[in-house]
């Protein structure tokens, strides 16, 4: 029952999310490397340039295409080994207002981030990674090395989860976020309905 309200609920918040998200013309090349096959660093939703004379947000890049087709991949394969964050009990959320969530890890392809997967993405996002709620939680930031977008929360299914929906150069990058216990209370970000693809956040 649990699995299926999650799935509803994603489903719902990211109704609107990645159809116009994978129109950029311009990707970054990092690729974060697991055992089961190279994957983009930009699936996660957001990368920055590494030329620091182009370190301000509009460089902030958006591949998804990869992330649906990988999605679509994962749907036809067996799931056996993969790790799906639909079977992951949801906690209650927190209250948001004034915190600031740094990256701490992912889930890409059902495969779960290693160290070397997490450091690799981090330099890739230019070192620094950041969710930060406004006051009072009505507006929010996504904070990169290489520059700052501004976006919106809104609450989902009795504040179960949020919609956090950020502008990318007018191009709207939506993630649905849930929390659960990853050795301590962890903002999931999911980028997809899939279940197989998140980035990770703690206080």
């Amino acid at each position: 029952m649990k699995r299926k309200i999650l799935a509803i609920m994603l489903s719902s918040m990211l109704a609107f999310s990645f159809t116009a998200c994978g129109n950029t013309e311009e990707t970054a090349d990092g690729t974060v490397t697991n055992a089961e096959a190279d994957v983009d660093v930009a699936d996660t939703g957001t990368d920055v340039e590494n030329d620091a004379a182009e370190n301000d947000a509009a460089d902030i890049v958006v591949d998804t295409e990869a992330a649906d087709a990988q999605s679509e991949d994962v749907e036809t394969d067996s799931t056996e080994d993969l790790f799906c964050l639909l079977d992951v009990p949801i906690l209650e959320m927190p209250d948001l207002a004034g915190t600031t969530w740094s990256f701490c890890g992912g889930n890409l392809g059902g495969v779960q981030m290693t160290q070397d997967d997490y450091d690799t993405a981090l330099e890739q996002y230019g070192g620094k990674l950041e969710i930060v709620f406004s006051d009072d939680g009505s507006t929010v930031q996504m904070v990169q090395g290489g520059g700052t977008l501004d976006g919106v929360c809104e609450y989902h299914y009795e504040d179960e989860g949020v919609r956090l929906t950020f502008d990318n150069n007018g191009t709207d990058l939506v993630y649905a976020c849930v929390f659960a216990d990853f050795d301590g209370l962890t903002m999931v970000a999911l980028s997809d309905t899939s279940g197989y693809n998140a980035v990770y956040f703690v206080q």
